[in-house]
């Protein structure tokens, strides 16, 4: 069994390509920890580990490998977990890993994560979007879809979509946001999701550290103001989408991510995912979005012993 930290390039190249293969962005991993990553391989599993300073909660973060391997390593593993935390949480587990769990260890589903969040954003299912309904749009008689055309229309005259694929001098662009017009409201939401979650930080973190295959779509108005920014990173016909925000103008969530899906689709992707949420009203929101859409949930696991 190794252990490792990623602080050496080496080790992170490892993890990247660990994580790439499975079908997971490393974005994923790096944003999910919010901070120091440190990786435990045990023959076919990789175990990617942090101990959560902002919620104090030691994770193991989606487990990478053959289910019953998985189990094994956690059972080495897990007195030496619980005698240094007390206890320690798998996230993003699968309803396979989930009941094999229940039956192998005393585990839990029955607390708070952190605020008003009962189990981050594993407290609703991700939604996954085929991108060919998106065609439909253009043409469909049906009300869901009129109403989007409506949206688009709205915005299409002032506001223009501009793909920026990653580079060091667009990114410092970006962080410092004294070089650029960004709104008030936006800087807010920033910098609330990053005081509660240090969501902010750990998403440039992790692009700062694996940027491949990530792009940053930028929604500026007719004076050049960025009104909206989303990342996304991709892998062959699937596309997950790791931040959002805009100004607070109704209807432009819509509008941003409609736009996006039908760049990916015209570039050959075929699915499109938003993830999970913590609230039941952004939860509808990515629901009701386009009508149809794949719902996937995972697990937030407490092992006490």
């Amino acid at each position: 069994m190794k252990v490792q930290n990623i602080s050496t390039k080496t080790n992170l190249d490892s993890l990247c390509y660990n994580t790439f293969q499975f079908g997971f962005h490393p974005l994923f991993y790096f944003q999910r920890a919010r901070g120091d990553i440190f990786v435990i391989e045990d023959n076919d599993v990789t175990l990617v580990c942090s101990n959560r300073l902002d919620v104090k909660k030691f994770i193991i973060i989606r487990p990478i490998g053959n289910i019953a391997s998985i189990v094994n390593t956690l059972k080495k593993l897990s007195s030496h977990f619980i005698d240094e935390y007390g206890f320690f949480y798998i996230k993003y587990a699968n309803e396979e890993l989930k009941t094999i769990l229940n039956n192998e260890f005393n585990i839990s589903f029955d607390f708070f994560w952190s605020g008003n969040s009962l189990f981050d954003d594993e407290t609703y299912p991700q939604i996954q979007y085929d991108l060919m309904e998106v065609n439909d749009i253009a043409i469909s008689k049906r009300s869901k879809h009129r109403w989007i055309r409506q949206c688009i229309k709205s915005f299409k005259s002032s506001i223009y979509h501009k793909k920026l694929v990653y580079s060091q001098i667009e990114f410092e662009k970006l962080l410092n946001f004294s070089k650029i017009n960004v709104p008030k409201s936006i800087k807010n939401k920033i910098q609330s999701l990053n005081e509660f979650y240090g969501f902010v930080n750990s998403t440039f973190d992790g692009i700062t550290k694996y940027n491949k295959n990530i792009d940053f779509h930028i929604f500026l108005n007719n004076l050049d103001e960025i009104v909206g920014i989303l990342i996304s990173a991709h892998k062959e016909a699937h596309v997950d989408v790791y931040f959002l925000s805009h100004k607070n103008l109704p209807k432009l969530s819509t509008f941003i991510l409609v736009t996006v899906m039908k760049y990916y689709l015209d570039k050959g992707a075929s699915y499109f995912c938003v993830g999970g949420s913590e609230t039941e009203s952004l939860h509808l929101f990515k629901e009701q979005l386009l009508l149809e859409c794949r719902k996937t949930s995972t697990f937030l696991i407490k092992i006490m012993s």
